[in-house]
């Protein structure tokens, strides 16, 4: 087949070109032509927007507390203690916000096996190996004001325990794992602690006197069998000290066992 050829010089039209409209972003803000006028003022609506939007990404700076004494009970004669009704305190108010539960009790059966706080399985903070019937252990529970805690134990006998709130804790900054000191009634927890952080302390003793802390604030104190006392403490603004000085002491004039174990966090943003 030959190929057509076009002669010099003759001229052939342009196909059509697309034009696309000039895109002026000024008017937006220029009068709107209704009908072929132009109309004196148009008004701007604005649209609500949900608070929620503008605080996803932000976060509550760190804080702790005892919620009040519902946030702490005994139980008698079991393996499996089930303390119903538990005071965790407030939801987060921020939707990144993260609350979580810090358990700390003391046993007198056996050692601890497992702990849950509304179903949720918490993790053992202290002690960090071996057993012990003392311990801290923490889960993240964002829901619910109130909630079932639940502590296995090895054996049976008596548990008391202390629930406390924590809403962003920057992670673990030093521990207490364990303390004993069988010699008098006095019980030294002190260690390094961040400002803007908290401590956390457990502690049992067969001394039958009354206990008073410095450096930390008593939560709760009760005898889990006979004459063998469970006693939390916390601090909810340490401050940054190596270490912090919290000394536990017991007025019995004839001084028994006293040991515990205390957990420090830093602060979130």
């Amino acid at each position: 087949m030959t190929a057509a050829v076009i002669p010099s010089g003759l001229w052939l039209p342009e196909g059509p070109k697309l034009r696309l409209p000039r895109f002026d972003p000024w008017r937006i803000f220029r009068p709107l032509k209704l009908d072929g006028q132009f109309s004196p003022r148009q008004t701007l609506h604005l649209v609500d927007v949900d608070p929620g939007v503008h605080s996803r990404g932000k976060r509550s700076t760190f804080s702790l507390t005892y919620p009040s004494s519902s946030s702490s009970a005994l139980d008698t004669g079991a393996t499996t203690h089930t303390f119903s009704g538990v005071d965790i305190g407030a939801v987060p108010t921020l939707a990144a916000d993260q609350r979580i539960i810090a358990v700390a009790f003391r046993g007198t059966g056996g050692n601890p096996v497992s702990v849950t706080v509304g179903g949720i399985s918490a993790t053992k903070v202290v002690p960090a190996a071996g057993g012990g019937n003392s311990g801290i252990w923490t889960a993240v529970v964002n829901t619910g004001t109130t909630a079932t805690v639940e502590i296995v134990f090895s054996g049976s006998g008596n548990c008391a325990m202390s629930a406390f709130r924590m809403i962003n804790p920057g992670g673990v900054y030093s521990t207490v794992d364990p303390a004993a000191n069988h010699a008098s009634g006095v019980l030294d927890l002190s260690t390094n602690t961040i400002a803007g952080g908290g401590f956390i302390a457990a502690c049992g003793t067969t001394n039958s006197g009354t206990t008073t802390w410095s450096g930390a604030t008593e939560a709760y104190e009760v005898d889990a069998s006979t004459t063998d006392y469970f006693i939390s403490a916390y601090t909810a603004t340490a401050s940054t000290e190596s270490p912090r000085s919290v000394i536990a002491t017991n007025t019995d004039t004839t001084p028994d066992a006293f040991s515990g174990l205390a957990v420090a966090w830093a602060g979130g943003a």
